[in-house]
This record gives C-alpha cells, structure tokens and sequence, in this order.
C-alpha cells in the first residue's frame, strides 16, 4: 500500500499507458491513508496517445461537492491526460 498523508499538497501516483485505440485498461491504485487502505480501481475503454497517463491523489475530509454529509471521509482526486473514454 501507498501511504498518504491525505493532505491538499500530498504527491499523486501517476499510471501510464500505451498508445492505442479501443483499449481496455484496468489498474488498482493501491493507496491509504494512516493505516486504512482506500484502493480505487479503475477500468477504461478508449483512445489513448503517447503518454497516456492517469494521476491520482487520495484526500482526506469531505469532497467539496457533495449531495450530503452520510458519505466517508476521503475521496479521491484525478487528472488524466493524452485519454479519451469511449
């Protein structure tokens, strides 16, 4: 597992992937914070060009956006880049 300290600054781990088109692409960012592990899996069909890339970073606290306050107390924040879903 990777540890997060769940902080607005903490780092992003960054997964990247081969070029090409109609992909499947399925990854488990193994990640936590303190000792509870928070794992995001992530299952893609798309295009992707060189230097395909996905970043994700695990927040502690509520999202920003929420419906209501019944929901846990992390989320999880991504980027991608160089990736269009089908």
């Amino acid at each position: 597992m990777i540890q997060s300290d769940g902080s607005a600054t903490s780092g992003k781990v960054i997964k990247k992937f081969n070029s090409g088109n109609g992909l499947l692409y399925q990854f488990t960012f193994p990640l936590g914070v303190g000792s509870a592990y928070n794992e995001a899996v992530l299952n893609m069909t798309g295009d992707y060009v060189a230097g395909a890339q996905v970043a994700l970073r695990l927040r502690s606290g509520l999202h920003p956006n929420r419906l209501n306050d019944n929901i846990l107390n992390k989320f999880w924040s991504i980027e991608t880049t160089g990736i269009t879903l089908a």
